[in-house]
């Protein structure tokens, strides 16, 4: 009797711990990656605010100019939050005479790309801007 009793003791802890366990709702990881691609015949410089670095990107090149995580999900219909990259600026490496006219915080002029996506929604997207010649005057 009294080992009857200790495993129905023990069978009901482990039942509650399952149905505990299941109810936990864990916030998905969302990882940001911000990258630039100069298909321009120009090397580029970036400066990253948030970083407080500027970058030389060569003609033809791309570079990773940000990365971070929070909590969020993934999107098909999602949009780079530019915001996030505080203050951005491009310019024509050793040419002060061209601009560059692509608006760097105008979420349409970048590609957002969900690069792998979790069970929890969570995941790891991608947000790329594009310059090309037709960007700079």
């Amino acid at each position: 009797m009294k080992n009857s009793v200790l495993v129905f003791i023990g069978i009901m802890v482990l039942f509650i711990c399952a149905c505990r366990d299941r109810n936990l709702q864990v916030d998905p990881a969302l990882e940001q990656n911000y990258n630039i691609v100069n298909q321009s015949s120009y090397p580029i410089v970036t400066w990253v605010g948030v970083l407080e670095d500027s970058i030389v990107i060569p003609s033809q090149g791309d570079s990773n100019i940000y990365s971070y995580t929070s909590i969020g999900k993934v999107s098909p219909f999602g949009q780079c939050e530019v915001w996030e990259l505080d203050s951005l600026a491009f310019w024509v490496q050793g040419l002060d005479s061209l601009i560059i006219t692509i608006d760097p915080f105008e979420e349409t002029n970048w590609l957002y790309t969900i690069l792998e996506e979790n069970t929890l929604g969570g995941g790891s997207i991608s947000c790329t801007l594009n310059i090309n010649d037709e960007d700079i005057e």
